[in-house]
């Protein structure tokens, strides 16, 4: 079936309007409205959205076979201006629409249902799910309906705004993450069993600072092209054992400037399946020719030794007609295809082009019977299955080998930094200034005693297994015998209570301007700080103190709340001191 584009503008120009409807009314498309909102297909194949469309006199920028495309392309411009709340908004969806041109290239569902059928059938049913460019969530669905459980938890990101805003009607019980994959947070690192996705590819950077920063030369590397962003960036999230597969250009595999990716790709991990699909593969959803290849990964940090398919993926060879193809297809064996031939690519590069006469359909059965057998013998699902972080750990909370999930305290080494403990500790006073002690110039006189002015915490107490000396405490009765002190420091110390939670966990209270990495903050009347602070989220850990020690910094943590909202409301909302005391007091 050929490529309608007046049928596709057409249908996108619809599904866009239903999506800023459905934005304003707050609610979720019906059954009918989903159908609709399920027939855009992005503008990859839709070019001529750039051409400008201010007046009639702009025809003549057109090419004549798409001038009846005009006053669709118009339509569109004015739909999405009519529906900004701005000329900066509007110009925001504009630009990101017509950036989207490059790789909004969906994937035909036939092929992406029989990678999940395939991952289903060898044992892969994930929990966590991560399409790190999600387009109209192909991936989503096939996964969904295929492989994942009921109770799975499933992240995307998609750049475009349109596209993104359309995916989240689509899957509203979903994470959806209008932004770049680059954008993930780092708790989510070794954090999903399966990440797929069909990935953009060119040369476009990607910022990542922690990457560009990397003593890693491939990590460096990666973000000048962001294909190869995607494969590092996305083993990076997989916890071990767990599973990649991305459909992505044939530059990845074939060019030789990319061999410190590859040997990366191979140090980390094992190569499962790695199949080139036919050049055809989107004529009939994108409009275009497009070399691209399967690969599918499976995440070993601790392997010693490449086998030699794994060698070869590595390699790069330059046939004698000129083309440069990766070693690993030298031999077309897992190439899906009816017929082949050397041409050139989009570049006008010398390349091999191959073909399929079956569809996508006939695609699909080919490809099926490769996954069959890549996946029966080199899948390991007994290392799949050993790293399977199961309940013990929340969902939406960092998974971490550093935690144990049998653990009921939590170990030293875990603690990274002191929590905050005193006043002095919250305003960076240094050592000196804590002590109190002015230093004075030597004399002879008699030395006087220092002593040190009292803290918020001056009670001792002890913290994820580090005990700390205690005090003295002065206001102990001294008329009693010595022999009871103990017991009466124990029952101040030691209040009886029951056994609280001391592991991290997600902090579910209200997040405040100031809160940042190691406020201190108290949660279900428990008092610890955040160690953790993300834009979606933080992390709680609790602090073990005493009843009074308790006591002190619950009222310590509601004073700087208050202050600190009436600072805010006072100093930058302009709200005057009367209604910033009515809200907060009255």
């Amino acid at each position: 079936m050929s490529y309608n584009k007046k049928a596709h503008l057409r249908a996108n120009i619809e599904a866009i309007k239903l999506s800023f409807e459905l934005e304003k009314e707050h609610r979720q498309p019906s059954v009918d409205e989903r159908v609709a909102i399920l027939r855009y297909s992005g503008f990859g194949g839709l070019k001529c959205i750039l051409n400008p469309t201010q007046t009639l006199a702009d025809t003549a920028y057109w090419a004549k076979s798409e001038l009846d495309l005009f006053p669709l392309v118009a339509e569109l411009q004015a739909v999405i201006r009519d529906n900004s709340g701005s000329e900066e908004q509007y110009k925001r969806y504009w630009g990101s629409l017509k950036n989207s041109i490059l790789t909004s290239f969906y994937t035909p569902s036939e092929i992406v249902e029989t990678l999940a059928n395939s991952l289903r059938d060898s044992g892969i049913t994930p929990t966590r799910f991560l399409d790190p460019s999600a387009g109209m969530g192909e991936f989503i669905s096939a996964f969904q309906q295929i492989a994942l459980p009921p109770d799975s938890s499933i992240m995307s990101f998609e750049k475009d705004l349109l596209t993104g805003e359309l995916l989240s009607h689509l899957y509203p019980t979903s994470t959806v993450n209008i932004n770049g994959f680059e954008e993930i947070e780092s708790r989510y690192n070794n954090h999903f069993d399966v990440v797929s996705s069909n990935i953009p590819f060119g040369d476009v950077s990607a910022f990542d600072f922690a990457f560009s920063k990397s003593k890693d030369k491939a990590k460096q590397q990666s973000t000048r092209a962001i294909h190869n962003y995607f494969f590092i960036k996305g083993v990076d999230t997989l916890r071990e054992g767990g599973i990649l597969a991305f459909i992505t250009s044939q530059g990845v595999m074939n060019a030789p400037q990319n061999e410190l990716i590859r040997q990366w790709l191979m140090d980390n991990t094992n190569l499962v399946s790695a199949v080139r699909l036919p050049n055809n593969l989107f004529v009939d959803s994108a409009n275009t020719e497009v070399g691209s290849d399967l690969i599918v990964l499976q995440k070993n940090s601790a392997k010693t030794e490449l086998s030699d398919d794994e060698k070869l993926f590595v390699k790069s060879s330059l046939l004698s007609s000129g083309v440069v193809t990766n070693s690993y297809f030298k031999n077309f064996q897992r190439v899906v295809h009816t017929k082949g031939f050397s041409d050139t690519d989009q570049y006008g590069k010398p390349a091999m082009v191959y073909l399929h006469d079956g569809g996508v359909t006939g695609m699909a059965t080919d490809l099926k019977i490769m996954l069959r057998d890549d996946f029966s013998n080199r899948l390991n699902l007994k290392l799949y299955e050993q790293y399977n972080v199961k309940s013990s750990i929340q969902q939406n909370q960092l998974s971490t080998n550093s935690i144990s999930t049998n653990s009921s305290i939590v170990q030293p080494q875990v603690v990274q930094e002191e929590p905050i403990m005193t006043l002095y500790d919250l305003f960076d006073m240094n050592v000196q200034e804590r002590s109190q002690i002015i230093v004075k110039a030597k004399h002879n006189g008699p030395k006087r005693i220092q002593t040190r002015q009292p803290t918020l915490f001056d009670l001792p107490f002890e913290t994820a297994g580090i005990k700390t000396e205690s005090p003295k405490l002065s206001t102990l009765p001294i008329n009693s015998d010595k022999s009871d002190k103990p017991d009466k420091i124990d029952k101040i110390n030691q209040p009886d209570q029951p056994e609280i939670p001391m592991e991290p966990r997600p902090y579910t209270g209200m997040r405040e301007p100031h809160h940042q990495v190691g406020s201190l903050v108290k949660l279900e009347s428990q008092v610890g700080y955040l160690s953790e602070v993300y834009k979606s989220g933080a992390t709680f850990t609790p602090i073990k103190l005493s009843l009074l020690q308790q006591e002190k910094a619950i009222l310590y943590i509601d004073l700087r709340d208050v202050y600190q909202r009436l600072y805010i409301g006072f100093y930058f909302n302009k709200t005057s001191v009367g209604a910033c005391f009515e809200r907060y007091f009255f």
